[in-house]
């Protein structure tokens, strides 16, 4: 295994070309989170693409460093740790405004002094007044899309929306989006949804999330967290990833409090955090008697995952939604474990069903059961699985790949 793939990884890389151009590109985020993996870890695709653009390309990142200053201090502040959880979440909503304030005027004092062959720019209707003045610039726009906010807002009900604001946020990303000159979308499904918006499908690009198969290494031994955890001679079926409703926890217990019955050394290896608005994911484990089936080791730095990874025998992402690219994915794959998933656009477009992952129907836990019984029963086939998914998320899913892609849409566009 560990040839096959190292020749596959050197292989991914003879056809890139890092060599420096004179392009520059300015980078404009779209939240207050910006580039500070160490408080916000959900966000370190950010982190990667601009360090992996860095390479490439002539990078300017035009954030509110005074913003972000402010916004870590009170994290680290005693009120940020006695506030209640809905009292926190307007406060970071008030210091997201702020921060759109503060990115635009910074981003008009940038465009008067510097020159940039194009601006990258994340897409969130915050955005509308710095995409608007770009465009009554002639500047050129990249539009980088994770996501529809109108969408996400109907399906999963957030701050209870009323007509009126999802008439609101749906204009302002038409606007938005009309405004660009390129735009890339992390799923193929994501690109569909923005031509059904009307957008022109020439100018949608689809470049999904991906990896560093530098930190991402399968041959990292795991024993420090097998000791930690206690899951030696226990088969770890294993979860990375936030407790939010839309990531099918309740499935997840399901299929354990099956499982458990016939398999007494399954555990099941949890790493993540709760977040606003969802049920307290131990508390429903108590509720259900799967105390000792389910172990949580709560949130841990993005530059340790790996290590959580390793000590997994299956990687499981419950439920997914059907716009996305998630990231769990492609760190998975990228350490060489066996994936049992939903069969959703965004993960049929990256797994093959049966040769680098074994994908259920959405919400169907006696299915997502059989496969993890399928898996557990076979290790060959785990071995197999996990082979196969390293060696093409190394071969078609890196950040430099990824860079490779904009920088070619970038040129393009000059």
């Amino acid at each position: 295994m560990n040839v096959r793939v190292r020749e596959t990884r050197s292989q991914a890389y003879e056809g890139l070309a890092w060599q420096r151009n004179a392009m520059r590109i300015a980078f404009v985020p779209g939240a207050l989170d910006t580039l500070s993996g160490e408080y916000f870890p959900h966000l370190v695709h950010m982190q990667e693409n601009i360090t992996a653009l860095k390479r490439r390309l002539d990078v300017n990142l035009i954030t509110a460093s005074r913003a972000n200053a402010w916004y870590m201090k009170l994290q680290k502040s005693k009120l940020y740790r006695i506030a209640s959880h809905d009292c926190l979440h307007s406060i970071r909503r008030c210091l997201n405004m702020l921060f759109f304030v503060l990115v635009y005027r910074e981003l008009r004092r940038h465009v008067d002094c510097h020159r940039n062959d194009l601006f990258l720019v994340r897409f969130c209707p915050s955005n509308y007044l710095i995409n608007s003045y770009l465009h009554s610039k002639g500047c050129k726009i990249l539009l980088e899309t994770h996501a529809l906010a109108h969408v996400e807002r109907r399906k999963y009900g957030q701050d209870r929306v009323w007509p009126l604001h999802f008439r609101v946020i749906t204009y302002l990303e038409k606007r938005i989006l009309s405004w660009a000159h390129r735009i890339t979308a992390v799923s193929q499904s994501l690109k569909d949804s923005l031509v059904r918006l009307g957008v022109n499908e020439q100018r949608i690009h689809v470049v999904h999330n991906g990896i560093d198969p530098e930190k991402f290494d399968y041959t990292i031994d795991p024993k420090e967290i097998v000791t930690q955890y206690c899951l030696k001679d226990r088969l770890v079926v294993g979860f990375v990833g936030s407790f939010a409703r839309y990531h099918g926890f309740d499935l997840l217990l399901d299929v354990g409090e099956n499982l458990q019955r016939k398999w007494r050394n399954v555990a099941f290896f949890l790493v993540g955090k709760n977040v606003h608005g969802s049920d307290n994911p131990m508390e429903a484990v108590c509720r259900r008697g799967l105390g000792e089936l389910f172990i949580f080791a709560g949130e841990v730095p993005h530059a340790r995952i790996p290590l959580y990874i390793a000590a997994m025998d299956i990687a499981m992402i419950p439920d997914f939604n059907t716009y996305g690219s998630p990231m769990k994915l492609f760190e998975y794959m990228a350490m060489g474990k066996p994936i049992v998933a939903p069969d959703v656009p965004p993960i049929r477009d990256v797994v093959e069903d049966g040769r680098t992952g074994v994908l259920f129907e959405r919400g169907n836990a006696a299915q997502a059961q059989k496969a993890i019984e399928r898996l557990i029963e076979n290790g060959h086939l785990r071995q197999d699985l996990g082979r196969k998914a390293c060696a093409e998320v190394v071969r078609s899913y890196t950040w430099d790949q990824n860079a490779e892609r904009i920088a070619k849409i970038a040129q393009s566009m000059i």
